[in-house]
């Protein structure tokens, strides 16, 4: 599960839309955080735990930022048009269970290298 929750992260991370502050952009940063979610609820160590949690949380805020701007200053030949609050996926949560011996894992967040 480690392994699997690592690889989705890299690859959701290595195909950010060309356009910072679009619809498509928020989107991504929405899936990096389920991704980050994700991963949290494998990480063995609480500490890595928390950090993806809140890194999740800032991408959540900062996809929700993008979707204000869209909808405060949408223009005419613009793509962002706005967005309803249905459009945003909802967030996974961990099931309760213990943390296996997860062998060769290291802290998981190293995949930003």
């Amino acid at each position: 599960m480690l392994k699997q929750s690592l690889r989705r992260l890299r690859s959701v991370k290595s195909h950010p839309p060309p356009t910072a502050d679009s619809v498509e952009f928020a989107d991504w940063r929405e899936e990096v955080a389920g991704a980050l979610e994700a991963l949290a609820c494998v990480l063995a160590f609480e500490a890595d735990r928390v950090r993806a949690g809140a890194e999740a949380a800032a991408a959540r805020e900062h996809a929700a930022e993008i979707r204000r701007r869209s909808t405060e200053h949408p223009s005419a030949s613009s793509p962002l048009a706005p967005v309803a609050a249905g459009g945003m996926r909802e967030r996974q949560l961990c099931r309760s269970q213990p943390f296996a011996d997860h062998g060769d894992q290291d802290s998981g967040l190293e995949a930003d290298r």
